[in-house]
């Protein structure tokens, strides 16, 4: 048991670990782009409605 705990925990924390990167690295990659994107495109067309609607 206890070689074989030790075992199943270092497993558990590398793929904790290697999922935790994964998801990380995707979500990070993904939202900074995405995110960045999205805010860029509203705001040109909430500027854009904006001037529209002063004018």
């Amino acid at each position: 048991l206890h070689p074989v705990q030790p075992h199943h925990v270092a497993m558990a924390t590398s793929r904790k670990r290697e999922e935790g990167k994964r998801d990380d690295n995707p979500q990070t990659s993904q939202c900074l782009p995405s995110v960045s994107d999205s805010d860029l495109l509203p705001a040109s067309k909430r500027k854009k409605i904006i001037i529209i609607d002063k004018e």
